[in-house]
């Protein structure tokens, strides 16, 4: 028995939607981050965008 693990249809459809909603993120973020900004204020941004724009 080999450890990969196959996934359906729908699994991948969720990965692939998983992975474009987490690039949009991370355009926002190259846009919007600046030098001098914390960890914190970044988690901040991206929670606001998540909440705000992609749901």
């Amino acid at each position: 028995m080999s450890g990969v693990q196959l996934k359906t249809p729908d699994e991948l459809a969720l990965q692939r939607e998983a992975g474009r909603l987490l690039a949009q993120v991370f355009a926002m973020l190259d846009k919007n981050i600046v030098a001098g900004m914390s960890t914190l204020q970044i988690n901040d941004l991206a929670e606001r965008y998540i909440i705000d724009e992609l749901q």
